[in-house]
Formats: C-alpha cells, structure tokens, sequence
C-alpha cells in the first residue's frame, strides 16, 4: 500500500467512527429490541413520565418500540397503524400523544414530504426531557400528589 492509501484509510476509520459515536448518543443502543420483544427504558417509569404524560403516550412509544429496527431505533408505521395497535380512537389523541413524546425528546419524528408515513426515531434516555412537577397545595404544610407541569424543550434552554 502506498502512503496516500494509509492515510486515507484512516481517515475513513475514524471517519467511521465517530459517525458511530454520534449515532450512539441519539439512539438507543444496538440490540435494545427484537422481532418478539420490544423495550421500553427503566427512565420511562423512574422517572414519573407516565405521571407527566398521558396513557396514549405510553401506548404509542410500545408500537414504535415495537416497529424500531433493533440497530437504527427508526421505524415508520403510519398513524391508522398506531392508533389500530395502540386501541386509540381518535387521530386528534394519536397526533397529541407524538407531540407529547417529541417535546419531552423521547422520540425525533422527521416528517415526510406528501403521502409517505414520518421516520419515528425512539432516542436515549440520556437526552430525555425530564418532567418538571409543582406541587400546589391550598394549606400549608399539605401534602399533594405531585401535579405534572408541561414545559416545552426551550424551556430548558
């Protein structure tokens, strides 16, 4: 090999590499689903983000988690196919739930360009929003169930 072919094959490698890396810290990790099974983060639920958002959260993150490619964590069911498996009535509940899972960075929806579905991509825990919660109380020294309060990810910033 001649100098000048090392040295693009480094360049590739490490190219290579860091791609990889970056993949790495928005996605879930390689393997986190399979054919018969699909994962739902530990977070999800220590986190109190049932708490934060509503039901129809929850069982539209399971059919992504179900539809993700084990390696990519994409996938790209249409909203008839979520809300069929899902047991969600209305498009209005369905398009809020995406929103509510979108906001608090659980999922990146890429939205497609004329009759094709989105690309839902499910990312890391590590990245998530996590739900800010204000107890109110009428008396003082009452304890309330905590209340969850939306924020929008700018919030944040």
């Amino acid at each position: 090999m001649t100098t000048m072919q090392h040295f693009l094959d480094g360049y590739k490698k490490k190219f290579n590499d860091t791609l990889r890396e970056r993949r790495e810290k928005v996605a879930l990790q390689s393997g986190h689903a399979t054919r018969d099974r699909l994962w739902i983060d530990n977070e999800y639920f220590t986190e109190h983000y049932g708490e934060a958002l509503p039901l129809s959260a929850l069982a539209v993150y399971a059919v992504l988690a179900k539809y993700a490619n084990a390696r990519t964590q994409s996938c790209f069911p249409s909203v008839a196919t979520i809300m069929r498996e899902s047991g969600i009535k209305s498009t209005k509940t369905a398009y809020a739930a995406l929103k509510d899972l979108e906001q608090y960075r659980l999922i990146e929806i890429s939205h497609s360009k004329g009759r094709s579905s989105n690309r839902y991509t499910l990312l890391d825990s590590s990245i998530w929003l996590k739900p800010n919660y204000a107890l109110f109380s009428s008396e003082q020294g009452q304890k309330m169930n905590p209340i969850p309060v939306k924020m929008t990810y700018k919030s944040y910033i």
